[in-house]
């Protein structure tokens, strides 16, 4: 908002809202609109020859919310999204065989809940040999099983999810966690504990562990970096709080922090 108002240019989106009430809150309100339509909607991009769906604007917002350099992209795929749905219909452009499992999905006859583990391939490249660090697998396999989907299996509960996050003042994490909407097509293992530490932590550590808290990072946020630190114990680590926006400390260095990362981990102190 604050570069709208210094100059249009810097933000369109932005400025849109900028003769309202409450612009920010108005900023939030179109972003959640346009969140909300591509969870049921698909719209085709004639400019740019692309689909514009929910599954592009989560790669669109986690990269975005990265640093503060991919900002400008990031309002400017909004503003787009947002203009090709209030100019145009539905497209229902995006294959559907590779995403829709056309047998009935199983369910589990205890819960009634689906145990389809169908997993989606969109946009995924099909000569893709599936080995190594690249594959399509792996981010998925990583995030998704490892965290809790208990209650979150359509995409309106997902939907009710993030926005409870965005309007109890966890607005990064929210945005941030469209991009697991992909994790709804993966089985989930909430009570399997995957790669979750089941022995005990050692109670003396030969060095300690730095534990790097980023005030304002939507992928591994500030309380859980609190959380880990006294989770392992002052014992065992140390904490170094980093004041900056983005993802990791290079994501918006400062000196001071470099300094002292340098003084630990070449002085020890």
């Amino acid at each position: 908002m604050a570069a709208a108002q210094q100059d249009v240019k810097y933000c369109q989106l932005a400025s849109k809202s900028l003769n309202t009430t409450n612009p920010g809150g108005d900023v939030l309100q179109r972003m959640n609109y346009v969140i909300g339509n591509l969870t049921t909607n698909t719209y085709k991009d004639n400019t740019a020859n692309a689909t514009v769906s929910l599954f592009s604007l989560a790669s669109i917002v986690r990269q975005g919310l990265m640093g503060t350099q991919y900002f400008p992209s990031l309002a400017q795929y909004f503003l787009d999204a947002e203009i090709l749905i209030q100019n145009q219909q539905p497209t229902n452009a995006i294959d559907e065989e590779a995403q829709v499992d056309n047998n009935p999905a199983p369910t589990d006859p205890a819960t009634g809940e689906s145990t389809n583990s169908t997993i989606s391939t969109s946009g995924w490249n099909k000569n893709d040999p599936l080995v190594g660090q690249g594959n399509a697998f792996v981010f998925p396999a990583v995030t998704c099983l490892d965290m809790s989907l208990s209650g979150i299996n359509t995409t309106e509960s997902f939907v009710d999810y993030i926005s409870n996050q965005i309007n109890n003042g966890s607005a990064l994490v929210g945005y941030e966690g469209v991009s697991f909407a992909q994790c709804l097509s993966w089985p989930n293992l909430s009570s399997y504990d995957v790669e979750r530490i089941t022995s005990d932590f050692p109670k003396t550590l030969k060095n300690k562990i730095l534990v790097v808290g980023v005030t304002q990072d939507p992928v591994t946020p500030y309380p859980d970096a609190l959380a880990t630190y006294n989770m392992i114990g002052s014992d065992n680590a140390n904490f170094l709080l980093h004041d900056g926006f983005g993802h990791c400390t290079v994501s918006d260095p400062n000196d001071c922090t470099w300094n002292n990362l340098i003084g630990y981990f070449v002085n020890g102190k």
